[in-house]
Formats: C-alpha cells, sequence, structure tokens
C-alpha cells in the first residue's frame, strides 16, 4: 500500500515531466484531452453532479485530474468543500483562482 508521502512524490513528478496541462472547459474539451497524449488536466467545468463521472474518465485513461474547485457549481475552496471529495474519486489536486481576504 502507498502512503501519502508516496502518493505526494508520485504526483510532483508527473506534474514535473509533463509539458501542458490541459484546460478542461466543456465536455468536447474533456474528450479531446482524454484522445491526447496529455497525461494532465485541470477541470474548469461542471458541478458536484457531474464532476465525478469527469474523474472516473480521466481515471479510467489513467490522466491525472485536478479541479479548479471555484468553478466547480456546489463547491467552494473551504474546509467542508475539500471534505466533500468521496473516497476513490477525488482530483489528485485542487487550485482556486478567486482571492480571499
Amino acid at each position: 500500500m502507498i502512503d501519502a508521502a508516496q502518493r505526494a512524490e508520485r504526483v510532483r513528478r508527473l506534474l514535473r515531466s509533463s509539458r501542458v496541462i490541459a484546460s478542461v472547459k466543456d465536455d468536447a474539451g474533456l474528450a479531446r484531452m482524454l484522445d491526447s497524449r496529455c497525461r494532465v488536466g485541470i477541470i474548469l467545468y461542471g458541478s458536484i453532479l457531474t464532476l465525478p463521472e469527469q474523474l472516473r474518465r480521466m481515471q479510467a485513461r489513467d490522466k491525472m485530474a485536478l479541479v479548479d474547485i471555484d468553478l466547480i457549481d456546489g463547491l467552494s475552496a473551504d474546509a467542508a468543500g475539500v471534505e466533500f471529495w468521496p473516497s476513490g474519486s477525488a482530483p489528485k489536486a485542487c487550485s482556486a483562482t478567486r482571492r480571499r481576504w
């Protein structure tokens, strides 16, 4: 079984070696990303209802999923939003684009 430190190192290695991170803005973009050689994509659309399927599709193609949590309807970049992820379907990382003061 892989521990958290090993998983984090695996993510770092993949991000360092990936020259392109696909910006996935709609279903057509997701399909193009899945059919491409790109190994990492950041999901910039959807809702808490559509996100599990988007993540499942990316995991099935061995793609690393990142999510901009501010752009997903029904989520926010607070502790509850991050803890929401059901086990097994969480993205490798989340980002937040909105400034918080």
